[in-house]
């Protein structure tokens, strides 16, 4: 799953990564910097994905846009309206 900036494969390559440094003895700082990046990235992978699931398209994140019904392609917009900041540019 690809929600643009993040993807499912690139926070298991992270997990990956720290798993194999587990092996490796690291200090208390690596570790501690290893945690906080993955917890980041988890973190934004669920905000990403928060909005898709106040409108009940969690379960179709996978899926092709070009493939939603009508009615999907309208609550995704609204999802998508409610993260975006406002443009104050244009006043």
């Amino acid at each position: 799953m690809n929600v643009g900036f993040l993807s499912h494969d690139e926070l298991h390559a992270d997990l990956m990564r720290w798993l194999e440094t587990l092996d490796k003895s690291p200090s208390a700082d690596q570790m501690t910097e290893l945690l906080l990046g993955l917890y980041k990235k988890i973190t934004l992978y669920k905000k990403a994905l928060m909005p898709m699931n106040c409108v009940g398209l969690l379960n179709e994140a996978d899926k092709r846009v070009s493939d939603f019904s009508k009615g999907m392609k309208l609550r995704l917009n609204f999802a998508t309206k409610c993260t975006t900041p406002p443009n104050c540019a244009t006043v």
